[in-house]
């Protein structure tokens, strides 16, 4: 079945026009809707690497010896790398859809995977960890990492599209790129 672009249901719909239509939304389902908004741009990466790391799975499973081959290891490296960076894609179609700077979103994505940090699933295993950084304290933040997670790195990123916005309200034209990136480095990396 084809599609017909001429049609009336496809003329005159422009991204204004859906972005008005998606302001009447209740919160909840504008909150749903930015979450799939988000997803929508990189499931082809997850979907891909999973279906190569699937494939590899089971050719390894017939082929034993294939494990130790120099092939395994490259392919088990392109099989696992969206997946391993995936906070940094998130953060960039989180920055997108809220209206932030998808640079800085990278970085916050970045910040969250940082080799530094201790990982998650070693914690799991009983690992110590220690305290990163206090805040008043009341809230501590622990030195572990988030690969693998996706709430926080979409409501870090939406914090951040939230204070750009803020910064575009009060500052001057000339001065907002480096005020507004100064307090997000210094934010996010004290």
């Amino acid at each position: 079945m084809s599609v017909d672009l001429q049609s009336p249901a496809y003329i005159g719909v422009t991204d204004d026009d859906k972005a008005a239509a998606a302001a009447k939304f209740r919160w909840y389902k504008r909150a749903i809707k930015n979450i799939g908004d988000i997803f929508v741009p990189i499931i082809h990466a997850i979907v891909t690497t999973e279906l190569l790391n699937g494939l590899l799975g089971g050719l390894v499973q017939i082929f034993h010896e294939m494990a130790d081959s120099y092939i395994y290891g490259l392919l088990n490296i392109f099989s696992n790398t969206s997946l391993t960076f995936l906070p940094i894609f998130i953060a960039i179609s989180a920055a997108k859809i809220f209206g932030g700077n998808q640079f800085l979103g990278a970085v916050i994505g970045m910040i969250m995977i940082h080799p530094s940090l201790v990982n998650a699933w070693t914690i799991a295993g009983c690992a110590e960890t220690s305290t990163l950084w206090s805040w008043l304290g009341l809230w501590n933040i622990q030195n572990v990492g988030y690969k693998g997670h996706v709430i926080p790195v979409i409501l870090s990123v939406w914090l951040m599209s939230a204070i750009k916005k803020q910064f575009h309200k009060k500052d001057p034209r000339n001065v907002r790129p480096f005020r507004y990136s100064a307090f997000i480095r210094t934010y996010y990396c004290s």
